[in-house]
């Protein structure tokens, strides 16, 4: 029947609402949201003190490259740069259309230069692998931080809906009861008009 239906209805909605009102509390009480705060706050500093220690060791880096690179250009391999660099800009400016003659010299220069910082980055190998332990550090660190933050996110999202779900039911509710306790006066009263009118035909009146 319709008013069978109606108080199935109005239990199914109480329902729902009792299971989004423990979660709720549940979540409340596990203070889970302070407890993210704490963790997020923790691995922040750690964040920080990688990206701090990633930064020096990328300022020694360079520096010793370049004192290292300095060093070896006043040596033979500097002297052998020097020359190929130079003869690569003679070339390049006696013939601009010869492209093959220009990158060949362009590629001899160039591999000298390589093979110089090359020379540079294994004398401070210790120093670079330190370097790079710092940055795998640091990358872990940070994507801790992220994933910590998205679930914090996910979480405030959760509550958010729950608050937002408990008030919709709440308000599906009024209005379920709010329309049975009119149709509740309304047969009542319909009732106590048919009554009086019964009355009246029995009395005459």
């Amino acid at each position: 029947s319709r008013r069978a239906r109606e108080v199935s209805r109005t239990q199914d909605l109480e329902r729902q609402r009792r299971e989004l009102e423990e979660r709720l509390r549940i979540l409340n009480n596990e203070n889970v949201l302070d407890i993210f705060r704490e963790e997020l706050a923790l691995v922040h500093n750690r964040v920080n003190t990688a990206s701090e220690r990633l930064r020096r060791l990328n300022q020694s880096v360079i520096l010793e490259s370049t004192l290292l690179t300095r060093e070896q250009m006043r040596t033979n391999a500097g002297l052998e740069y020097n020359r190929a660099r130079s003869d690569y800009d003679d070339y390049r400016n006696a013939n601009p259309s010869d492209r093959e003659g220009i990158i060949r010299r362009y590629d001899e220069y160039n591999r000298i230069h390589r093979a110089i910082i090359a020379s540079s980055q294994e004398r401070i190998r210790p120093l670079v692998d330190e370097r790079d332990m710092a940055k795998r550090e640091f990358d872990e660190a940070k994507r801790n931080y992220d994933n910590l933050f998205e679930r914090r996110q996910n979480l405030l999202q959760e509550i958010g809906d729950l608050h937002q779900g408990i008030n919709e039911l709440r308000r599906e509710l009024t209005q379920a009861q709010g329309k049975r306790r009119h149709r509740t006066r309304y047969k009542k009263s319909k009732r106590f008009i048919n009554s009086k009118n019964r009355t009246r035909t029995r009395s005459g009146f």
